[in-house]
C-alpha cells in the first residue's frame, strides 16, 4: 500500500499491511514555477502576508471553524476555495505572492498538495501536526509546524516581524522540495 499521508503509514502496518510506504504529493510541472531562484525568494516582493488556499465544502472535520479563529487574529488573510465566499482561484497566482502559507488539515497529516507545493513556490510554509510534518521538512530550518492554534498564532506573529528568517526558511524548503518531492523522483 502506498498511502500519500505520511502520518497514516504505521496505521497501515497495525492494519496487516506487510509492504507499506508513503508517496509523497509530487509537485506537478505545470502547477510551478520554473523560473523561481532561491535570490529571488531571499530578496523578492509578496504582497501577501498569509493565505491558505482549502475547500470548506466536505465539512470533515473542525478545520473551517480552526480557520476562522485565526483569521481572526489575521483578518488580511486570503482564504479561498471551494466554500469559502470569495470561490476558488488559481493557487500558482496566490502562491507566487505569498509570504506565509497556513497548511491546517481536515485528518491527521500532512496530506495534501500544499505540502509541497507551498515551499515548491517559496513560500513558507505554517503547518499542523508537527511531528508528522518533520518527516518531510526540518522543522524551523525548511518549515514551521504547530500542534495547536495559539502556538500557529505565535510562530505567525514571530516570522511576520521577522522577514530575514522567514525568508531563509522559505529558501530551505524551496531547495528540499524542488529536489525531493519532484515528480521525476515520484516516480
Amino acid at each position: 500500500s502506498f498511502p500519500m499521508n505520511i502520518g497514516c503509514v504505521e496505521d497501515y502496518r497495525r492494519w496487516g499491511c506487510k509492504h507499506v510506504d508513503w508517496l509523497f504529493h509530487p509537485i506537478r510541472p505545470e502547477l510551478s514555477d520554473p523560473d523561481l531562484t532561491e535570490q529571488a525568494i531571499l530578496e523578492g516582493h509578496r504582497e501577501l502576508d498569509i493565505s491558505l488556499l482549502c475547500e470548506r465544502v466536505f465539512n470533515l472535520s473542525d478545520r473551517a471553524q480552526r480557520i476562522e479563529r485565526l483569521v481572526k487574529e489575521f483578518p488580511n488573510t486570503y482564504v479561498r476555495g471551494p466554500g469559502w465566499p470569495q470561490g476558488p482561484v488559481f493557487a500558482p497566482d496566490v502562491y507566487r505572492k505569498t509570504k506565509i502559507g497556513w497548511n491546517l488539515h481536515n485528518s491527521t497529516g500532512p496530506c495534501n498538495s500544499r505540502s509541497t507545493m507551498l515551499p515548491a513556490f517559496g513560500v513558507m510554509q505554517i503547518c499542523d501536526n508537527s511531528s508528522h510534518f518533520a518527516k518531510l521538512f526540518q522543522l524551523d530550518k525548511e518549515g514551521v509546524g504547530f500542534d495547536s492554534l495559539e502556538e500557529c498564532v505565535a510562530k505567525t506573529c514571530h516570522y511576520l516581524e521577522n522577514d530575514q528568517e522567514r525568508r531563509r526558511i522559505a529558501a530551505a524548503g524551496w531547495k528540499r522540495a524542488t529536489r525531493d518531492y519532484t515528480l521525476e523522483r515520484w516516480w
